[in-house]
C-alpha cells in the first residue's frame, strides 16, 4: 500500500510538474502549421511582428529574399537570424490566414503553402544545426514557388520595384505600403 501511494504521490507532482513548466500540448486543432523550433537559447533579427496577414505575406517574402541573398553571398551566418524570425511569421500567418475572411480554397492554399515553407526552412535550420536536415539550395525553387503560392492563395502580392536594403537602419515602417491586397 506504501509503493501504490509513493507512485500516486510521484505522479501526482509529475503533472503539477508539467503544468507549471508548461509541458508541450498536443494540439486539438490543424488550422496552425508547426512552427520551426528556436529553442537553442539565443536571440535573433528584429524583424517586427506583423498585424495583419498583408503584413505577414511581405514580411515572409522579405525575410525569404534575406535569406536567399545570405546563402547565395555564401553567408549561412546572415541567414541565421531570418531563418529562425521566419518561422515565427510563419506561425503568426498561419493564425491569421485561418481566422480571415479568405474562401476555404483560398485558405487551404496559403495553408499549404505554409506549410511547404516550415517544412523547407526547418530541414534547412536542422542541417544548419548539425542535425540532419537539407542545405538550403536544394529546396530554393520550392521556397520560391510557396512565396509565390501563398501570394496567389491570399491575393496579396509583394511589389519588387525597390530596393530589398536590410541593412541596419532600414526603416521597415513603410514596407506594408508595399504589399497591396488584390
Amino acid at each position: 500500500m506504501r509503493h501504490l501511494t509513493s507512485l500516486c504521490l510521484g505522479l501526482l507532482c509529475g503533472v503539477v510538474v508539467c503544468l507549471n513548466l508548461g509541458c508541450p500540448a498536443a494540439s486539438t486543432t490543424t488550422d496552425a502549421p508547426p512552427t520551426l523550433s528556436d529553442d537553442h537559447g539565443h536571440s535573433h533579427g528584429d524583424h517586427a511582428a506583423p498585424e495583419t496577414l498583408a503584413e505577414a505575406v511581405e514580411s515572409i517574402d522579405h525575410m525569404a529574399d534575406e535569406i536567399q541573398e545570405s546563402f547565395a553571398a555564401d553567408d549561412p551566418d546572415g541567414a541565421h537570424g531570418p531563418l529562425h524570425d521566419i518561422g515565427s511569421v510563419l506561425q503568426t500567418a498561419g493564425l491569421m490566414v485561418a481566422k480571415s475572411d479568405l474562401s476555404d480554397e483560398q485558405k487551404q492554399g496559403a495553408s499549404e503553402a505554409l506549410k511547404k515553407l516550415i517544412d523547407a526552412y526547418g530541414k534547412v535550420d536542422a542541417k544548419m544545426h548539425g542535425d540532419e536536415g537539407v542545405d538550403y539550395a536544394d529546396v530554393s525553387a520550392e521556397i520560391t514557388a510557396a512565396v509565390e503560392a501563398l501570394q496567389t492563395a491570399t491575393g496579396i502580392k509583394v511589389e519588387h520595384g525597390h530596393d530589398h536594403d536590410h541593412a541596419e537602419g532600414h526603416d521597415h515602417a513603410d514596407d506594408h505600403d508595399h504589399a497591396e491586397k488584390k
